[in-house]
């Protein structure tokens, strides 16, 4: 059973932070109890090819991508999230899941050359998964009950301890360190599978942030038969890309949701299609629609 660190350090933390004036803009946020599951089991997903990636039209949900809804428990202490399997193909498998919504920076230089973000991203629509996988007979929690992790420990015959991590979704930030990708950000991770042909596997959807708007994650998630440097997809222009992005999964917010988009989430398709279509685009979008998934010129 996966559980948040004590109380103690939590503190410690939160006064660390006054001392020395940071706000979290998190900070006072108190997720609400919704339906939608705090815990739950995908079950098998079947890893998708290229080709059939690649000939999905954005209006279709293939069976092998799922799209998913998570929500706050009432114990505040455990970790949520959702989990899913999927059977080695005995090479590279790349796994992905794409939160809502999405997220880039605002320009910070005005020497670049080049067009950057002029508006900023709203942030309290977007959530945060946490992604790991590996063998499932090394996966600690209980799917669909509780979230675990792949680590064990073993005591060596001195008795002296040592914690085995058996996560092979490698994810590195700029220098090299174990990293995750961030709010409302894409995560993904290539595994390799060649020693295990046939045997199932476990990934882990950790649920880090909720967004802050409705309390209610939306995401999307798949399994791929290649790395995760050849996952296709398309951009707004047609053009066939590679690549792991916010594209390779379409529409989170309106397929993860079985009534449909909500009225006051209307805006994310158009704004997702201009998000893979450039940043000028989004530029474009934020411009002659204030306040639809971006801050308005008035508030910049």
């Amino acid at each position: 059973m996966r559980t948040h660190g004590n109380l103690a350090l939590g503190a410690l933390l939160a006064l660390s932070g006054l001392a020395s004036g940071c706000t979290n803009v998190r900070d006072g946020f108190r997720p609400v109890l919704t339906d939608a599951p705090f815990v739950y089991d995908i079950g098998e997903l079947r890893v998708i090819g290229a080709e059939e990636l690649a000939g999905v039209d954005p209006s279709t949900v293939p069976d092998a991508v799922h799209y998913g809804q998570l929500g706050a428990g009432e114990n505040a202490g455990l970790y949520g999230g959702a989990t899913f399997q999927f059977r080695a193909t005995g090479s590279s498998v790349c796994v992905v899941v794409d939160p809502e919504a999405m997220f880039w920076n605002k320009e910070i230089s005005t020497q670049s050359n080049t067009v950057q973000y002029k508006f900023e991203d709203i942030f309290e629509d977007d959530g945060d998964l946490d992604l790991s996988a590996g063998l499932a007979a090394y996966y600690t929690g209980s799917p669909g009950s509780e979230i675990g992790d792949f680590s064990a420990v073993y005591d060596d015959p001195a008795g002296v301890e040592h914690e085995l991590a058996f996560n092979e979704c490698i994810q590195t930030g700029y220098f090299g360190d174990p990293a995750h990708a961030g709010r409302a950000t894409v995560e993904y991770c290539d595994i390799d599978t060649s020693l295990h042909s046939g045997v199932m596997y476990t990934a882990v959807l950790e649920t880090f942030a909720l967004p802050i708007d409705d309390s209610i994650l939306n995401f999307g998630a798949l399994a791929f038969d290649g790395r995760c440097a050849d996952l296709p997809w398309y951009d707004s222009n047609g053009a066939l890309l590679a690549g792991a992005s916010e594209c390779v999964i379409p529409n989170e917010v309106e397929y993860a949701d079985a009534n449909g988009i909500p009225e006051e989430k209307a805006w994310f398709p158009e704004l997702e299609r201009a998000y893979c279509s450039g940043v000028g685009k989004v530029n474009t979008f934020c411009k002659d629609n204030p306040g639809a998934g971006c801050q308005s010129e008035e508030e910049l």
